[in-house]
């Protein structure tokens, strides 16, 4: 408990958030890491939180209907979702490999993987 204490605490969430490659459990933390992610260092972790800033200023949050099979439909979706990604990323390094322009190729994947995103069931 004291631990969970010290961790919460903004200055110490901040630190362990950026060094760890977690999202900050503290509300004020995660403000300013989300509004500040240059003061990570982290090239990987950085992306993280320009990624999230991007989903909290632009994207909608759903909770999972309270059914029955509600775990296994979030389970279906992850699933699923990941395989279109990585199918894509697969799709992408070969034909990068095959000599194919790494821009056209990637617009073209992001674009058809977000409609297998939007068709998903």
């Amino acid at each position: 408990a004291v631990f969970a204490k010290w961790l919460a605490q903004k200055d110490k969430n901040i630190y362990f958030a950026v060094h760890a490659g977690y999202l900050p459990s503290n509300g004020e933390a995660l403000t300013e890491v989300l509004a500040h992610p240059d003061m990570v260092h982290n090239a990987k972790y950085q992306k993280l939180y320009t990624c999230m800033q991007q989903v909290y200023s632009k994207g909608s949050f759903l909770h999972l209907p309270h059914y029955p099979n509600a775990g296994e439909t979030q389970r279906s979706l992850e699933y699923g979702s990941k395989n279109i990604l990585r199918q894509a990323h697969r799709q992408y390094l070969a034909e990068v490999q095959a000599g194919a322009e790494p821009q056209a190729v990637l617009d073209r994947l992001v674009e058809e993987s977000y409609q297998k995103l939007l068709t998903y069931k």
